[in-house]
């Protein structure tokens, strides 16, 4: 089975690639399906290994459950610290960037109040500049939600 993630910030159009594959024959696409990897990566981001648990116990056999030969997942969570185990595991996904323009990015992040570090949905969908493998912000605490949104786009911030 080829499997294909998506490596981008969020708010990039990762659902409407998901419809798009979606039509594709022979294609499972899905958007931040069940297992979801937002229930476990805060926990990822303080111990790395459990993503390798996850993968093992939890999406590996949900995936291998789909009967087509192509599984593709689009969310910006798979690279918040689960490519890199899967990797080590040997598999190797085909990756899609996803990009937009960072104001953009910001913007939406903003109106969804999906700010790294201080909302209910940062915390839950966002990196925060304290976890271990973010690219540092000195001073984050008093930067604005939009320059912590922005923050939240740059490469450091996506693969640890």
């Amino acid at each position: 089975m080829k499997l294909i993630f998506t490596i981008t910030t969020g708010r990039t159009g990762s659902t409407y690639l998901a419809k798009a594959l979606a039509g594709v024959d022979g294609v499972t696409s899905t958007h931040e399906p069940a297992p979801n990897f937002a229930a476990y990566m805060r926990r990822v981001q303080h111990n790395p290994q459990f993503a390798m648990q996850f993968w093992e116990q939890a999406k590996l056999p949900a995936i291998q459950a789909v009967d087509t030969p192509v599984y593709a997942e689009a969310s910006h969570l798979a690279c918040k610290g689960f490519i890199e185990p899967l990797l080590c595991m040997g598999v190797n996904p085909y990756l899609i960037s996803l990009r937009r323009h960072p104001r953009e990015i910001a913007i939406s992040f903003l109106e969804r109040q999906t700010i790294p570090g201080r909302t209910q949905h940062g915390l839950m969908y966002c990196r925060m500049p304290t976890d271990p493998l973010a690219l540092p912000f000195h001073g984050w605490e008093q930067a604005s939600d939009y320059q912590l949104g922005s923050w939240g786009q740059t490469p450091g911030h996506l693969a640890g």
